[in-house]
């Protein structure tokens, strides 16, 4: 009976998840509240994984022609490509990598502060709360 609780709290978290992650709200936040509401804080940083994993491949699949798109933009960029759709895909994969390099930064420097932020359910309500008003 215990296996069927946790793995309905499993099956559960995976729905907030998925339903969070592409609105403009911190599913990870989401998924912290989530986990403390059905009594799961004891989850594995492998169950983390798995949960950011399955919206990793639902991005992959939606977005599959841009990214497809994307990845190909360079190559044909110096094979002389310079149409506009060519242009607008390289574009883009600069855009991910200037955006990418203040994440690393913090990541790597702060990354021990960060992951204690995330024990403090009254923090990421705090920060929810914060963020919805600025969104408002």
């Amino acid at each position: 009976m215990r296996c069927r609780l946790e793995l309905l709290k499993a099956v559960l978290l995976g729905f907030l998840q998925g339903a969070t992650e592409f609105l403009p709200v911190s599913s990870s936040g989401h998924l912290v509240l989530g986990s403390h509401i059905l009594g799961f804080q004891d989850q594995s940083i492998v169950f983390d994984v798995m949960l950011h994993l399955g919206t990793l491949v639902s991005v992959l699949l939606v977005f599959r022609r841009e990214l497809l798109a994307m990845i190909a933009a360079p190559i044909q960029w110096l094979n002389g490509a310079r149409a506009d759709n060519v242009r607008h895909h390289l574009l883009w994969d600069c855009y991910i990598v200037i955006a990418t390099i203040p994440a690393v930064i913090v990541g790597l420097t702060l990354k021990d502060r960060l992951e204690h932020l995330f024990d403090s359910v009254l923090l990421v309500c705090v920060m929810l709360i914060v963020t919805g008003t600025l969104m408002v």
